[in-house]
């Protein structure tokens, strides 16, 4: 899979979906290139330790997995803006709690 794949790639509904409702992505759920780079991100969900959270704060993880492409498509962009928003306020609200 090459960077131009990812970034002409749309987000399917259903991995989208999943990542609304903070699980983590199906395995057989994925169908587009970048779904299955989204379902890096989903990974975030299932972390079981404090520290975890801490060191993908400290380290913009999640910010740079998204940053990392261009994504061609308006409604794939703003749906990526939104997953970078979701799972860092869901690390948020673990580190907080």
């Amino acid at each position: 899979m090459q960077i131009k794949d990812i970034e002409e790639s749309n987000l399917s509904d259903k991995v989208y979906n999943t990542i609304l409702d903070k699980k983590c992505v199906d395995i057989h759920d994925r169908v587009t290139p970048l779904d299955f780079w989204v379902c890096i991100l989903a990974f975030t969900f299932d972390l079981n330790f404090d520290v975890s959270y801490k060191i993908v704060k400290e380290n913009d993880y999640i910010n740079v997995l998204v940053d990392r492409f261009e994504y061609k498509d308006m409604e794939t962009k703003s749906r990526m803006e939104n997953i970078r928003k979701i799972v860092n306020e869901f690390i948020d609200e673990k580190i907080n709690n």
